[in-house]
C-alpha cells in the first residue's frame, strides 16, 4: 500500500499529466536511509510477510522505493 498503490495511481494517471503537462510529487523521507533491502535470495513480499527485521527498515524501504520511484519518472519524463 505504501509504494504499489502511490505507482499504480501515477500509471493510471500518466496520459492526462503527459498532455497537461502535470506534475507529480512523491514525498519521503530521511528514512530511506535506514532501509532494509531483502536478501538476493528473497523477495520484497517474502520479507514482508516473514517479519523479518525492524518496522523502520520496512518503513525505510517504502521511502526508498519512492525516492526510486521519482528517479525513474524523472528519467522517462523529465523534459515532458
Amino acid at each position: 500500500g505504501n509504494v504499489l498503490g502511490h505507482y499504480q495511481l501515477t500509471q493510471a494517471l500518466l496520459p492526462s499529466l503527459l498532455a497537461a503537462k502535470g506534475k507529480v510529487v512523491i514525498l519521503s523521507s530521511a528514512g530511506h536511509a535506514m532501509a532494509q533491502l531483502p536478501r538476493p535470495d528473497e523477495s520484497i513480499a517474502e520479507l514482508i510477510k516473514t517479519g523479518r527485521g525492524s518496522s523502520i527498515g520496512k518503513y525505510g524501504f517504502t521511502k526508498l522505493c519512492g525516492v526510486w520511484h521519482a528517479i525513474g519518472l524523472h528519467r522517462r519524463y523529465g523534459s515532458s
